[in-house]
């Protein structure tokens, strides 16, 4: 069973100062490459939402 999870730290950001220390790309890629994973090409996704305000 998949999870789908999405996480906004626009708070975190704002009353603690939090920066990230790596971007989600450079994230996303070291966690595929300790599972041995490979990227694919990005396809759309039609339950896709896009949050209030952000396209």
């Amino acid at each position: 069973m998949a999870v789908e999870v999405t996480l906004n730290t626009a708070r975190a950001r704002k009353e603690l100062g939090y920066r990230p220390v790596i971007s989600i790309e450079e994230g996303l890629a070291e966690l595929m490459s300790m599972r041995g994973l490979q990227p694919r090409a990005a396809e759309p996704h039609s339950d896709f939402v896009h949050a209030a305000g952000t396209q």
